[in-house]
């Protein structure tokens, strides 16, 4: 996403075509602190993920979010997302021990 010919936010999907997990995306998506919550991040999930469903061949697709992240959250499970499991204690951000919850989402 742009606005002014400046990046403001990106999503996409990375694909391995080699091992054991060819069928599996892994989903990332990052808005600009300035330009969150105007529907921006909607926008370029539900662009991405059409994609994944309509051309990738793909069968499944995750993501990792921390556990303090609500709103993209509630994002990911409107749009079907949902949480399979948890990876305690994780990442040290700002003297915290955080988690992460990794979500799923089946396009078969």
């Amino acid at each position: 996403a742009e606005n002014n010919q400046k990046i403001i936010g990106y999503a996409g999907i990375r694909v391995s075509n080699q091992g054991t997990m060819p069928h599996v995306g892994v989903f990332g998506i990052a808005v600009h602190r300035e330009y969150q919550h105007q529907g921006i991040g909607s926008g370029l999930m539900n662009e991405v993920l059409g994609w994944a469903r309509e051309s990738s061949g793909l069968k499944k697709i995750i993501l990792a979010v921390f556990e303090d992240n609500i709103n993209a959250i509630k994002l990911y499970e409107s749009a079907g997302f949902r949480k399979e499991g948890i990876l305690e204690k994780s990442h040290l951000i700002n003297g915290r021990r955080l988690q992460q919850i990794i979500m799923v989402m089946d396009i078969s």
